[in-house]
Order: structure tokens, then sequence, then C-alpha cells
């Protein structure tokens, strides 16, 4: 029987909704972090008018995003 204050622990991979939550909590954690310590900026050959690929399954846009990363 379970008393007050008692912990159930549970691996978050286990359970797939929790994994699922997990793994985005972890996903904005990581983007959080990358973004506090490096800017991110478009370069010169970064398209104004993205022309996307219209064989791919996900929208690509041809020739790629170029973006500069500079430490902050």
């Amino acid at each position: 029987m379970l008393g007050v204050g008692t912990l159930i622990h549970t691996n978050p991979i286990s359970d797939p909704i929790r994994g699922m939550r997990f793994a985005k909590v972890q996903s904005r954690v990581c983007v959080a972090k990358f973004l506090s310590k490096f800017r991110v900026e478009p370069s010169k050959n970064t398209p104004t008018v993205l022309e996307y690929d219209p064989m791919r399954i996900v929208l690509i846009p041809k020739g790629g995003i170029h973006l500069n990363i500079l430490r902050r």
C-alpha cells in the first residue's frame, strides 16, 4: 500500500505517451540552450522567396536554407 509522500518511479521511455512528452521537453530545452549561446541569422546566400521541390514528401526548399550561426 502506498503511503503519503511515497514516490513512484517510472521509466519515461517505457510508457510511449510519457516518452513522447519527455522527448518534446528535452528538444525544447536543447533548442533554448542552443539559442542562448548562439545567434542565428540569414546569410547573403539565403533566398528571399523559397521555392519548394514538388517531388518530395516533406516541404524542403530547393537549395536548402543558408544560415550564419554566431557565438553570442
